[in-house]
This record gives C-alpha cells, sequence and structure tokens, in this order.
C-alpha cells in the first residue's frame, strides 16, 4: 500500500481536541468524526498514539479501498489534508479464463491464453520446458496474455508456463501441458537380414506415434500372435517411442520372406517391410576349410615345368568358385544371441541389437581357406 499526500496550508492549530477532526473517502462519504466511527464500515477506526494524532486505520484492505482521502480541520479557515491510498494486488492467473492442458494435431495452430489481474498491471512472461530433455527450461514468445504457436510439429509436445509478475510478491505460475498428436512412424533398424536354419533371430521395429493405438508384426497379411514360435515384445523407449521386437524360432525354409510391421492410432497407419533370407548355403561356402575345391595331384616335375614357362598344360580349373557371395551390408547387422551391442539411436528411441559372432568367424574361416589355397 502506497501513501501520497499533501496540505491546503503549513499552519497546524495549537489545539487539535478543541477543534473538530472528520476523515472522508475517496467518495466525500465522511467516515469518522473526532475519534469516532459514523460509518458501518467495522474495518475503519481512528487511532490516536499521542494527543496531537488522529490517523485513520483501515484493515483488510481491499482493491476498492484506494483513492484520495482527506483529514479536514474544523479552523478558520478549515485545514485539509490530502492522501492517495494505491492499494498494490499481487498478480493472480484467473483459472476459468485461462488455458488448460491442450491436444493439439500436428499442423495445426494453438492459442495458450493466461489471465491475469493484479495492481499495477502485471506482466505475463512465457516459458518452455522440454519434458523430454531433462526438463530444460527456456524463454519463449513475447511477453503478453497470450502465446500462440503456429503450425504446431511433435517436437512442441512440451510444457509450457506463464509467469505474471507486478513487483508486488509473490508471482502467479500456470503449467499448460501441450500434447501434439501424430500418426505413426514406423521404422526398420535392418531391412534385410539372413540367418541360418535351424537357428532363431530376432527383428526390431521403432514406432513413434501420438498416441499409440495398436503395433504388431504381420506375416502374409496375417498378425502374427504370441506363441512357442513367435516370441513379440514390446519395449516403451520413452519420448512417445517404442520398440517391437520378434524372436522367431527355430527357423525353417517357411520362415523365410516378408515380415511387416504395422502400427497404427486414430490418425492413421504407418507400417515397413523387411526380408528375411536363408543364409545356410551361403554360410557353408564361406565356412569351408577349402572352399569347395578339388584337389589335384601333380606330379613334381610337371609342376616345375609349369613354374618356369607359366603356363599349364591343365584345362581350366571349373570347380575353383571366383563369384563367392558377399552379404550386404545389411545383413552384417548383429542378433540378439550374445553380447549386447548399443549402436547409435534411429529416430527418438534406441535399437538394442546383440552380436552373435557369425560374421567375423565366417571371415576367419574364408582367409584360412584362401591361404591353404595359396600355399598348395
Amino acid at each position: 500500500m502506497e501513501m501520497e499526500s499533501e496540505t491546503s496550508d503549513s499552519a497546524v492549530p495549537y489545539s487539535l481536541n478543541s477543534r473538530g477532526i472528520v476523515w472522508a473517502n475517496p467518495k466525500a462519504i465522511t467516515v469518522t468524526l473526532q475519534d469516532r466511527r459514523i460509518t458501518d464500515d467495522s474495518r475503519i477506526s481512528v487511532e490516536r498514539p499521542t494527543t496531537t494524532s488522529w490517523n485513520l486505520h483501515i484493515r483488510e484492505v481491499e482493491p476498492s479501498d484506494g483513492g484520495i482521502y482527506s483529514c479536514h480541520i474544523n479552523t478558520s479557515p478549515v485545514k485539509v489534508k490530502r492522501i492517495n491510498l494505491i492499494v498494490q494486488v499481487p498478480p493472480k492467473i484467473i483459472d476459468h479464463l485461462s488455458s488448460v492442458d491442450t491436444n493439439v494435431r500436428e499442423g495445426e495452430t494453438v492459442s495458450l491464453v493466461c489471465n491475469v489481474t493484479g495492481i499495477p498491471q502485471p506482466t505475463v512472461t512465457w516459458y518452455r520446458q522440454k519434458r523430454h530433455e531433462g526438463g530444460v527450461k527456456e524463454q519463449v514468445g513475447p511477453p503478453g496474455e497470450v502465446l500462440i504457436i503456429h503450425n504446431v510439429t511433435r517436437y512442441c509436445d512440451d510444457i509450457y508456463t506463464c509467469e505474471a509478475s507486478n513487483g508486488v510478491p509473490p508471482n502467479s505460475y500456470r503449467k499448460i501441458a501441450v500434447k501434439v498428436l501424430f500418426l505413426p512412424d514406423v521404422r526398420l533398424p535392418i531391412k534385410r537380414m539372413g540367418q541360418i536354419r535351424g537357428k532363431e533371430t530376432i527383428l526390431d521395429c521403432m514406432i513413434t506415434a501420438v498416441p499409440l493405438g495398436g503395433m504388431s508384426w504381420e506375416r502374409n497379411g496375417i498378425t502374427l500372435k504370441k506363441s512357442w514360435k513367435y516370441r513379440i515384445e514390446p519395449y516403451d523407449e520413452s519420448g512417445n517411442s517404442y520398440t517391437l521386437s520378434i524372436r522367431i524360432i527355430d527357423l525353417n525354409k517357411d520362415d523365410f520372406g516378408e515380415y511387416t510391421c504395422v502400427a497404427s492410432n486414430i490418425l492413421g497407419e504407418d507400417q515397413e517391410t523387411m526380408i528375411l533370407y536363408d543364409a545356410t548355403a551361403e554360410k557353408e561356402q564361406i565356412s569351408s576349410p577349402r572352399g569347395g575345391y578339388v584337389k589335384h595331384n601333380h606330379d613334381k616335375k610337371k609342376n616345375s615345368t609349369i613354374r618356369k614357362n607359366g603356363k599349364s598344360n591343365y584345362p581350366p580349373r571349373t570347380d575353383i568358385r571366383s563369384d563367392i557371395p558377399t552379404p550386404p551390408d545389411d545383413t552384417r547387422s548383429p542378433h540378439r544371441l550374445g553380447g549386447t551391442l548399443f549402436p547409435p539411436n534411429i529416430g527418438s528411441g534406441e535399437c538394442r541389437l546383440e552380436w552373435n559372432g557369425r560374421l567375423s568367424l565366417s571371415l576367419v574361416s574364408l582367409f584360412i581357406a584362401l591361404l591353404c589355397f595359396y600355399m598348395e
């Protein structure tokens, strides 16, 4: 509460006790006479800490009490002292006129409102709390009671806080959660994978969606269910991201082919297809000690002649395979059958893969086979 005063005359009566002292409110209504209250407002009284003091005391001050009060002393001429009462009110956010937690579709525009009152007029500042980045807080937008976010994306999915301040403590705060709804986004860490018959393998599918309606693996248009053959497990990666994993047990020739990961919600559907192919023949060719080569017995004399002349009398070797297939890069991705590896993030989640050592052993076997051939 601030008070400003002015007096119409600097002269002060010698004895105030012999004079009539009255107080009038901003509406020019007399509220006290001498030391008596003559209004029905029980909050008002006259306090006299000394014989020359006639103080107007107002309890539980309200904003409507603000204005110019006047003290009149019945002298000739009448003496008047005026005091301007400024009632300061802390900022307050009006709940029913302000925004609540909001759902908005990706691409739309959203307006967040914090309607505030206070004296003097409060200033509203907006902050964004990134809940997917450890709650980092940053100021956004210009000051004002309305924050408008155009062309909302899924990365706008955060908690927004408005803070009202006017220099009168305490400040007022309001948190508004903005939830962005968007179509499912399905991604495959590996789109082509090779495995040998009789083993098991794991296929992973990364899904991002809000809200998440459903997710499944399909084969030939049929949704795969949990069984002794298929073990399907979902993993919540946080940040609206999920991993749907399917473990296929005891692979046989009928298990190879296309597998489709499907995700859906109220906004639509997305899917991706990967190929699981039979790498049994490839494995046998690469891991064979001699690569399937046929040994020819040549006597030392003929061998010496070949080395000396640089030519051979024998027909071309048709049993030598120079076109041993090399697994594509995407087939070299490890399977979850051994120790755990954590590759770079894919989308907003993690791809949890494990290594079974198949490729490294195959390369060693190939090296040994080639070494033995040239030593021959």
